[in-house]
């Protein structure tokens, strides 16, 4: 068996006259006197409060014309003793020396604590416009300004605090939460296309009567947390946060796939505490156009019966959609996009018959 690690339980089962065998898998003798584990807990004072939102709009809409609407508003909502979860409760704080002994409960290895304490805090103004169908003509926008803050990284079924300090939550882990998409702009439209619209002929059959449609979303990205790889705090440390380089800054002027931000702002904590806030950049937008085009067909000596064809585009014009770069210090793929959040191009038609 490999050398353990920092906290962590060798077990060995001898070659010869094994203790454990198939009868008796989990004997009492293969463990050390005083084994130390990992233990999941609940909070110290075993309370475990339920989690609440608060919910408060404003809204202001006007009917501008015959066809077209208008909408604006503020929405918003507060979360209090939301769940997460501490990862690594009793990890010591960073410094030289074995790690067992510095931890606050030295009998035992990594807990893994409840934390129902999570709070949130969401502003947005919403819009929308819409057209209702009028000179063959169908159109909804909507644009969405938000901020959405938070102090800890995901709710407990999703991956828990992310926190560097489990026991400093606070202002050091409050922050733009990782779902956190400040601006969103989502235009959707029919249109019944006029062109041979009044033809009877064989042309007008196969130039008249389409139907365009898309959706189009243009957004910013979303935040991502800055970590470093290894454990140069020494402290057994699952979010380990680099160090900030005076006087560079993290964004760079032209970010792109090759690189997307200051990889030269960010260096090794070693025995402390990072200073890197937590999730000080933002990653790639989206920009995607989705596009339809269908005609239904009539056919002859058969009136009750059409022929629908259909044909969809996603990503019509095939324009990568980048994912978050890699965020981890000391990873060759440190500041580097190497993955897409869409997919590309994709296209699919059907034809339908209806009788």
């Amino acid at each position: 068996m490999n050398p353990p690690t920092a906290g962590s339980l060798t077990v060995i089962n001898p070659n010869v006259s094994p203790i454990a065998t198939i009868d008796n898998p989990v004997p009492a003798a293969l463990y050390p006197a005083n084994p130390i584990f990992n233990v999941v807990s609940i909070p110290m004072d075993r309370r475990r409060r339920n989690a609440y939102m608060q919910n408060f709009n404003l809204q202001w809409s006007r009917q501008l014309t015959n066809n077209d609407v208008m909408e604006a508003g503020w929405v918003g909502s507060k979360g209090t003793h939301v769940d997460t979860s501490l990862q690594n409760f009793n990890q010591p704080d960073p410094g030289p020396g074995a790690i067992q002994p510095r931890r606050p409960y030295p009998q035992y290895a990594r807990i893994r604590m409840i934390a129902p304490d999570t709070n949130t805090i969401y502003h947005s103004l919403q819009t929308r416009y819409e057209h209702r169908f009028s000179h063959g003509l169908s159109l909804t926008a909507a644009y969405t300004w938000s901020h959405l803050i938070d102090d800890a990284g995901e709710t407990i079924n999703r991956g828990g605090c992310a926190c560097q300090n489990p026991r400093n939550r606070g202002s050091a882990e409050r922050a733009s939460s990782i779902l956190d998409q400040r601006h969103r702009l989502v235009v959707g439209y029919i249109w019944e296309v006029p062109v041979a619209g009044g033809l009877r002929s064989a042309a007008g059959a196969i130039l008249g009567g389409w139907q365009l449609g898309g959706i189009i979303t243009v957004a910013s990205g979303f935040p991502f947390n800055i970590t470093q790889s290894g454990d140069s705090q020494n402290n057994d440390g699952l979010w380990e946060r680099p160090d900030l380089v005076p006087g560079q800054s993290v964004a760079i002027p032209d970010p792109g796939p090759s690189l997307w931000f200051n990889t030269a702002a960010f260096q090794r904590s070693v025995l402390h505490y990072g200073n890197s806030p937590r999730n000080p950049l933002v990653g790639p937008g989206t920009n995607a156009w989705d596009l339809s085009a269908s005609k239904s067909f009539a056919i002859p000596r058969f009136e009750s019966q059409r022929l629908m064809f259909r044909s969809e585009f996603f990503n019509a014009f095939n324009t990568p959609q980048f994912a978050n770069p890699g965020a981890s210090l000391g990873t060759g793929t440190f500041g580097r996009v190497t993955s897409t959040a869409l997919p590309n191009r994709q296209i699919q038609m059907a034809l339908k018959y209806m009788f």
